[in-house]
């Protein structure tokens, strides 16, 4: 078989491929499924290579001969392998280490067991050889027939999750790609496409994506508008995704995946992007693998070279930071990191900062812990962000986004700041603080939430800009300075699962034989859902980044807004607000109090709970956090209550079951409720549950668990005044804005963010509830 004989595939023997490969194992009694389909990307890898590597005219080795031994037909498949793996992942294999089980479909240990195995690897390769699967030029059916197998066969791990296809084209839309062209040209670079880099590429769909869309823009450039090395890298290399080799580039740790991504590359007609098996945290100096722009001849904390970096980087990896001993000095964020820490997205978000450019774009999707959590690596991180980029806009993904995790994320698209500007802003503040003419600057600072006499003293050390990566105050009157009074785009995919499916145009599929995603409008990838097309999110965010004003079709409006860039920023810790906090007025979300809010209707004032705190009238008491070891099986003295025993409907503590310690746990005496106590939900799976309240009706023989507050007042109005508080409007309204990625948690310092209202007359609000609680229940509680 030559070259010139093989067949294209398209949608009907792509399928037939894809259902004869999953028969042959089925056939074989192939059990370990991921294994194989790992295999057979492993011949595909071979197989491109040998249509590389040969003429039309020629003979290909991808085959089963007549005849030949099997020694041949193997020896031939692991030149071919080792041929692909140095040639498309710059990987060398050393005959002396390299595994005979490259192509092993079984576990073979004996004679009959290595003929099962060479039977199964010579019905996958006749299977394959008449096809073509290098291609030049995009085909939609290749990528469904890369899908099935993706899908069907690759193992998702270690933080990984794979993002669909039309999440990936609306973040691609979302971006200024014509301006990062149009900003090369006047750079007078000779490779006009933007340099592009996912640094942990998984399964590619981002890099064939961005190829796709920024050839969509190479194609309207005009070629007699350059001049030189532009005009002549433009007319040659713009054709059939050529390129790519000099603008694409890909990262990813995972051998199995890297291949992946090529395969995906080849498949998908753009297979001459620069696939990397490495770490996407690695030093520029030594890591082996660099190629082109990656690799530099000292070691730098920085690179600068890249326009563009998008990616889904993995997230929650324990004990990562064993892989970074190497190379710790190269990160900022190191030293926020403990032995066993888990929180390597942190350092991806550093590395993307190191990576781009002044003025480049960064779109990466993130665990929605980022905004919000208080660990110390996490406001370090939130810190970085706030110097280095112009966050334009935030998208929070909703737990309906990846099959294989119900995580909430969120997309952050950001550009990169110059960076001289933190100096620069340093400096300006240093002047700033001290001029009392300068008032309304006073003021823009203050709208942000910098105090002025807290931001003086910090300057008064003469810091420099590395000082305020370790300074919330400084870091946070850079970012005031800097941004101004820009605004940005908060976007969210919705609160139902009709919603999410509707905006994100897709939902999953656990079907057997139909697996992975299915768009909403099966027929047309291009006008499913909200995220992209005409009027969509993404049409919103890349006009912000272009200063842009665009209209939004009536259906994306509920699920985008413009805010003031300082809106983005929780001033109370330096957390940033979800974006689905943004559009919590718009919700409207009932009161839980089954007599109405009342309480808002009476003359009176908001008061800070601190302010009654420091007066005596109510005491905060947190709930025991304990070892899971001391929690027993079986009834103790050392009772625990949790959120379970809070009743939303009726406001009290069913005392049905507990959870129990050791009775050698020593826990604090005012964790035991008392009568008239008010109890609340701190931490909850269910934005329902969370900051629900309950009243002790008498003294409790248990201790509240760590999900639990206890709010212990002065007497039963001050009681009774927090409660109905708690179950205003207002107060759901508060708690639907604290959505976190898995668990949401409501802290007593956002607690104390929650304004109580006061009402004047202590005595009048007593007449009104009892009058009320006579009437009963005027409100159903949902």
């Amino acid at each position: 078989m030559r070259g010139q004989d093989l067949r294209q595939l398209d949608r009907q023997s792509g399928a037939g491929v894809f259902n004869s490969f999953a028969e042959i194992l089925r056939r074989n009694v192939v059990s370990d499924k991921p294994n194989a389909f790992n295999k057979i990307f492993n011949l595909f890898l071979c197989k491109i290579a040998d249509e590389d590597g040969h003429a039309p005219a020629e003979e290909l080795d991808f085959q089963w001969k007549l005849g030949e031994s099997e020694t041949d037909f193997l020896a031939r498949m692991e030149d071919l392998y080792a041929k692909g793996m140095e040639e498309y992942l710059g990987v060398q294999l050393d005959k002396k280490f390299q595994s005979s089980t490259n192509f092993h479909f079984l576990d073979v240990y004996d004679e009959p067991t290595h003929v099962a195995n060479l039977k199964i690897l010579r019905e996958v390769v006749e299977l394959l050889q008449p096809y073509l699967i290098r291609y030049s030029a995009r085909h939609q059916h290749l990528s469904d027939f890369f899908e099935m197998l993706l899908n069907t066969g690759v193992k998702q791990e270690a933080g990984q999750f794979f993002t669909p296809i039309p999440l990936v084209r609306g973040i691609l839309q979302s971006l200024p790609i014509e301006d990062l062209i149009q900003q090369r040209v006047a750079a007078g670079s000779r490779v006009v496409a933007p340099l592009t880099i996912d640094y942990a590429c998984g399964s590619g769909h981002f890099l064939t994506e961005a190829m796709t869309e920024i050839s969509k823009y190479l194609q309207g450039v005009d070629p007699n508008s350059l001049q030189g090395q532009q005009r002549t890298w433009l007319t040659t290399r713009s054709q059939n995704f050529e390129w790519a080799e000099d603008a694409i580039y890909g990262i990813e740790r995972d051998q199995r995946l890297a291949k992946v991504s090529k395969v995906a590359g080849f498949l998908n007609g753009d297979g001459q992007a620069r696939v990397h098996q490495a770490d996407g945290l690695g030093d520029f100096q030594t890591e082996a693998n660099f190629t082109g722009v990656l690799r530099t001849v000292s070691s730098s904390r920085e690179l600068m070279k890249f326009d563009l970096v998008v990616s889904n980087p993995p997230f929650a990896v324990p004990n990562f930071r064993r892989n970074l001993e190497p190379t710790p000095h190269l990160f900022r964020l190191y030293k926020n990191l403990s032995a066993e820490s888990g929180e390597i997205e942190c350092l991806f978000v550093e590395r993307a900062s190191q990576l781009l450019r002044d003025g480049g774009v960064a779109a990466l999707i993130l665990p929605l812990s980022v905004l919000s959590n208080t660990k110390s690596v996490y406001r370090a991180t939130r810190r970085l962000l706030a110097l280095d980029f112009e966050i334009v806009s935030m998208l929070e993904l909703r737990e309906k986004t990846f099959i294989a995790t119900n995580t909430s994320t969120v997309c952050l698209f950001a550009r990169r700041r110059q960076r001289k500007d933190v100096s620069k802003a340093l400096r300006e503040l240093q002047v700033l603080v001290n001029d009392a003419s300068r008032a309304g600057e006073h003021e823009a600072l203050e709208n942000h939430g910098v105090d002025l006499v807290a931001l003086r003293t910090a300057l008064q050390a003469n810091p420099d800009a590395d000082a305020a990566y370790d300074s919330d105050i400084l870091a946070h009157a850079v970012r005031a300075r800097l941004d101004g009074s820009s605004d940005a785009v908060v976007a969210y995919s919705g609160e139902s699962s009709k919603e999410q499916e509707g905006f994100l145009g897709y939902r999953f599929s656990r079907n057997r034989g139909n697996e992975g995603v299915r768009l909403i409008e099966p027929d047309d990838l291009d006008s499913s859902g909200l995220i992209y097309g005409n009027g969509s999110v993404a049409e919103l965010i890349r006009g912000q980044f272009r200063k842009q004003a665009v209209p939004l079709a009536d259906a994306t409006k509920k699920h985008a807004l413009h805010v003031p860039s300082e809106s983005l920023w929780n001033v109370l810790d330096w957390s940033l607000r979800n974006p689905s906090a943004h559009f919590v007025e718009e919700q409207d979300p009932p009161t839980a109090s089954p007599y109405g809010d009342f309480i808002d209707d009476l003359p009176g004032n908001l008061i800070a709970l601190t302010d009654l705190e420091d007066a005596g009238s109510v005491t905060l008491v947190k709930g025991a956090n304990y070892p899971k070891e001391q929690e027993v099986p079986r009834v103790t003295s050392t009772r625990i209550l949790t959120a379970s025993n809070l009743d939303l409907a009726t406001r009290t503590l069913k005392l049905v079951s507990f959870r129990h310690l050791r009775s050698t746990t020593n826990l604090q005496v005012s964790m035991r409720p008392q009568k008239g106590d008010l109890l609340m939900a701190i931490a909850s799976g269910s934005l329902r549950h969370l900051g629900k309240v309950a009243v002790a009706e008498s003294d409790i023989d248990a201790y509240i668990g760590g999900f639990l507050l206890l709010l212990r007042t002065q007497d039963d109005v001050m009681r009774s005044v927090l409660e109905f508080n708690f179950l205003s409007a207002r107060f759901r309204r508060f708690v639907l804005g604290l959505k976190e990625q898995n668990i949401s948690n409501l802290t007593a310092a956002k607690l104390r963010a929650f304004p109580i209202y006061m009402p004047d007359n202590l005595e009048a609000f007593s007449t009104e509830l009892s009058k009320r609680l006579d009437s009963g229940p005027q409100i159903p509680v949902v």
